[in-house]
C-alpha cells in the first residue's frame, strides 16, 4: 500500500495516537522481529516529523549552524517574534522583541538578555518605558509615561522607583525629590495644581518629619508633620494675620488654645510717642474654629478628608 516507510510516517503524523497504541500491539504479538523493528521506525519518524513541524521559524544569517548575524525568529508558541542582531544563538546587539497583543521591546540585548538601553511598550495599559534596562527589568535612568497622564523621570531599580526622581501625576502635581521601593520617601518637594507647596520630609508616600507648607492665598505652616497632618511642633501664619505657634496634633493645636498674634490690630494715636504706630497684641484664646483646618483643606493636601493629600 505504501512504497516506503517516509510514507507511512506522513500517515502516523496524523494518526499519531492511534498508530502509538498500534506498535504497542504489534511489538507485543507479532513474531517476527523485522516487522517490530519496522513499525519502531516509523512511529519514530512520525514523532520526529512532529515535533519539527513545531519547530520555531527562523530566518537568517548563521555560523556553525547557529543563528549569528541578522535574523527574524518566530518563538514555538508564536506569541513572540524577534528580529535583530544574533551572537552564536542568542539575541545580542540591536533588536527588537515582538508579542502578540501589541507590546515591545526595541533596543539593546546582550547575550540574550535585554540589557542597556530600549523602549519597551505595554499594549494593554498603554504604558510606555525609554531608558535603561538590566536582566529586562527597568533599572537605571528612564522616563515612565502612563496611559493616564502620569510621569515619571528618574532612577529606577529593579523595575521600581528609586533614588532621585520628578513625578507628574494626572491630576497635576509635580513632585521632585527622593524615592524608595516606588513611593516618595525622603527629602521632596510638591507643587500641587492650585500653587500650594510642600517641601520638607516623607515617609511612604506621605508628609512625616519636618516640612514647609506654602498656600497660594499667604497662608504658611512650618512644622512637624506625620501621616500628612500637622503633628508635633510648628507654627503657622495664617493668611488673616494671625499666628498659631505650639503643639499641634492631627492637625489641630494641641489642647484646643495656643498663642495668637494679631498683627496690626493695636491701638493708634495718643502718649508715649507712638501716634498712628500699629502694635502687636497678643493674647490666648480657646479655638473654635482652627485656621489649620482651613489651610489643610483649601490646600491640596486635602482630599476630603482632613489633611489627606487629594492625588494620593
Amino acid at each position: 500500500m505504501f512504497e516506503d516507510e517516509q510514507s507511512i510516517a506522513y500517515v502516523c503524523l496524523y494518526n499519531l495516537p492511534s498508530f502509538i497504541g498500534f506498535i504497542s500491539f504489534a511489538t507485543l504479538y507479532c513474531c517476527k522481529a523485522e516487522l517490530q523493528l519496522l513499525w519502531i521506525r516509523v512511529v519514530m519518524d512520525a514523532i520526529k516529523l512532529k515535533m519539527e513541524s513545531k519547530k520555531a521559524n527562523y530566518v537568517g544569517e548563521v555560523s556553525n549552524q547557529k543563528r549569528h548575524g541578522y535574523g527574524k525568529y518566530v518563538y514555538p508558541n508564536s506569541f513572540f517574534l524577534y528580529e535583530g542582531e544574533w551572537s552564536m544563538g542568542r539575541k545580542h546587539g540591536l533588536g527588537k522583541l515582538m508579542m502578540k497583543d501589541g507590546s515591545f521591546y526595541e533596543g539593546e540585548f546582550i547575550c540574550g538578555e535585554i540589557e542597556g538601553s530600549g523602549l519597551r511598550h505595554w499594549a494593554k495599559t498603554g504604558d510606555s518605558y525609554s531608558g535603561e534596562f538590566k536582566q529586562g527589568e527597568l533599572h537605571g535612568f528612564g522616563v515612565l509615561q502612563r496611559a493616564s497622564g502620569e510621569t515619571y523621570e528618574g532612577q529606577f531599580c529593579c523595575g521600581l522607583r528609586e533614588g532621585h526622581g520628578s513625578l507628574t501625576d494626572s491630576d497635576g502635581h509635580a513632585y521632585l525629590g527622593s524615592f524608595h521601593r516606588d513611593k516618595r520617601h525622603g527629602e521632596g518637594r510638591i507643587e500641587y495644581s492650585n500653587g500650594d507647596q510642600y517641601e520638607g520630609s516623607w515617609v511612604l508616600d506621605q508628609k512625616q518629619g519636618q516640612g514647609v507648607l506654602r498656600c497660594v492665598d499667604g497662608s504658611l505652616y512650618d512644622g512637624q508633620w506625620r501621616n500628612n497632618l500637622f503633628n508635633g511642633q510648628g507654627i503657622m501664619i495664617h493668611t488673616s494675620g494671625m499666628v498659631w505657634e505650639g503643639i499641634w496634633t492631627n492637625g489641630r493645636p494641641l489642647g484646643g488654645a495656643s498663642i495668637m498674634v494679631i498683627e496690626g490690630g493695636g491701638e493708634g494715636g495718643g502718649g508715649g510717642g507712638g501716634g498712628g504706630r500699629r502694635r502687636r497684641r497678643r493674647r490666648r484664646r480657646r479655638f473654635g474654629s482652627c485656621p489649620g483646618e482651613g489651610l489643610l483643606r483649601g490646600s491640596a493636601a486635602a482630599d476630603g478628608g482632613r489633611g489627606r493629600d487629594r492625588h494620593e
